[in-house]
């Protein structure tokens, strides 16, 4: 591969590939996919390249249909002691442990193919936003209640110190007030901090986000930290901050794709490069 091309791969986020420089970085590259192909999908609304590289490091996240939420939550779970090894999710890029034809996101569907040495976060079902909360005594449901309720409040979100002291303040003032000029959402959570006798709220947001404690919707897993070798295709939102390769799969306009159909398909190309 020309030095050039190299240079241009670490000066962006994405980059397009011929054929022939993508299968070639994949070979040097992504050997544990070599030995253990499995599909890693995502779904976009438009994504042209056929063949991409993506470095998510580089870019900072601003995803969601309600950015504000959104980056209440990324803030939390970048920053919360308890998240300490897990790939930072505002600079990583976010997939699924296997294929789903649900195109909520988007109408094109590629695959990752993640640089050897990857390290994953795996949510304990398919869509982070609907996991439940530990701790069901101090706030009702899901992840995105207490999020949401956040942004209903205005709190402040400019970056992580900020935004502790600013749900500290009016947790202060609630102590001492009650709910004057705040939500029922907050205080609800508020309740169930001071039933557990929690002053502190970095202590106590760290508690019920705790990824050991956190469950999927419907079951009783827990999110955790998986190599490469160790993803289970089940469905499940999985997001890596590695560098990764991206192959285009089709666009959905209405018919139905066959995702295993076309990822045996790259397989068979894939295997025809490294016989050469």
């Amino acid at each position: 591969m020309k030095l050039t091309k190299y240079f241009k791969l670490f000066e962006s986020r994405t980059s397009d590939l011929s054929e022939e420089e993508f299968f070639s970085i994949l070979k040097e590259n992504c050997k544990e996919f070599l030995n253990d192909p499995k599909c890693l999908q995502r779904v976009k609304n438009k994504f042209e390249s056929t063949y991409a590289y993506i470095d998510p490091k580089i870019h900072n996240r601003t995803d969601g249909s309600n950015r504000n939420v959104a980056k209440n939550l990324l803030l939390l779970l970048d920053n919360l002691p308890s998240w300490k090894d897990y790939p930072k999710r505002n600079n990583s890029i976010i997939a699924t442990s296997g294929h789903t034809k649900n195109s909520i996101y988007g109408r094109d569907y590629y695959i990752l193919i993640p640089f050897d040495g990857a390290k994953f976060g795996v949510v304990p079902c398919q869509d982070l936003w609907s996991c439940k909360l530990a701790n069901q005594n101090i706030y009702g449901n899901s992840i995105g209640a207490l999020v949401s309720s956040m942004d209903d409040n205005n709190i402040i979100n400019s970056n992580y110190a900020d935004m502790i002291k600013d749900i500290q303040r009016i947790y202060d003032t609630y102590e001492k007030d009650g709910l004057v000029g705040w939500s029922q959402s907050l205080g609800r959570f508020f309740d169930g901090l001071k039933r557990l006798g929690i002053e502190d709220i970095e202590d106590g947001l760290n508690d019920i986000f705790d990824p050991n404690k956190i469950t999927g919707y419907e079951n009783t897993d827990t999110f955790r930290v998986s190599t490469y070798s160790d993803l289970v295709s089940n469905g499940n939102e999985i997001w890596t901050d590695s560098k990764c390769l991206v192959y285009n799969l089709g666009h959905f306009s209405g018919e139905i794709i066959n995702i295993d159909e076309k990822f045996n398909n790259f397989i068979e190309k894939m295997n025809s490069y490294e016989n050469k």
